[in-house]
């Protein structure tokens, strides 16, 4: 008759593994929590990007539209009061992004937020003149006194002072 090999595993190595096993499980499941917050965490703030989008749109007010003839295709004329308020709201939208997007800013810096990059991020709808044409611009930023500075080119109107080269 034949003995049995008794090498084989023993209960402290069993133990062992099971801690180790465990161990894993453990972090596979904490980092599956992270992710999941991760994941639900731009829902909340493309809900805030709309409380900030309704806050533009009460906050501004469109100039008057004089529609000539829309029959004949004749551009439609704008008073700069139409411009004047997608300033504001360019201004607004500036603003949110700063407060979202910089815990902190060291005193003495200007910023030049583009257009672009509020269009991107959601901050704002694509700004269009009352023709359709779409519109480029920016807000310059300065941490010193906390002033916001739109700039908006439009074709037919642009801001004094507006520069291409922050665009």
């Amino acid at each position: 008759m034949k003995r049995l090999n008794n090498r084989g595993w023993g209960e402290k190595d069993m133990m062992l593994y099971c801690g180790i096993i465990a161990v894993i499980l453990l972090v596979i499941y904490i980092l599956l929590n992270q992710f999941n917050h991760m994941m639900d965490t731009p829902k909340e703030s493309s809900t805030i990007d709309k409380n900030v989008k309704e806050e533009i749109n009460e906050a501004t007010t469109p100039g008057v539209i004089i529609d000539e003839d829309t029959e004949d295709q004749e551009p439609v004329v704008v008073d700069d009061n139409y411009y004047h308020a997608l300033e504001d709201s360019l201004e607004i939208a500036s603003k949110a992004y700063i407060e979202r997007q910089y815990e902190e800013i060291q005193d003495d810096t200007i910023m030049h937020i583009t257009l672009e990059q509020l269009t991107s991020l959601d901050f704002i709808d694509q700004v269009k003149d009352p023709n359709g044409n779409i519109c480029s611009g920016y807000v310059t930023y300065t941490s010193s006194d906390e002033t916001y500075k739109p700039y908006l080119d439009c074709g037919d109107y642009t801001t004094e002072g507006y520069e291409t080269q922050y665009e």
